[in-house]
């Protein structure tokens, strides 16, 4: 909810970075700063179309264990659409 207004208007759905301008994505980060709570951010890198599922499961397999180290007990994931 607390980032439904970096868009300007309650569009509704989920917030992509890749779908804010640069100001949108500065007033995102401010709002998530100020939210209680531990944050992560994951960045990801475009790899070649053969190879996205390996670098999935290893990026995944990464992001499980730097949650682990914080204590994190739970994790829920979304599988996106394609575009």
């Amino acid at each position: 909810m607390a980032l439904r207004a970096v868009y300007g208007v309650n569009r509704g759905g989920k917030l992509h970075w890749s779908d804010m301008d640069s100001q949108q994505q500065r007033n995102a980060a401010k709002r998530i700063r100020e939210l209680d709570g531990l944050h992560l951010v994951a960045v990801a890198a475009p790899v070649p179309r053969r190879r996205q599922e390996r670098a999935r499961a290893k990026a995944l397999h990464c992001l499980t264990l730097e949650l682990h180290g914080y204590g994190v007990e739970r994790l829920v994931m979304n599988r996106g659409s394609r575009r």
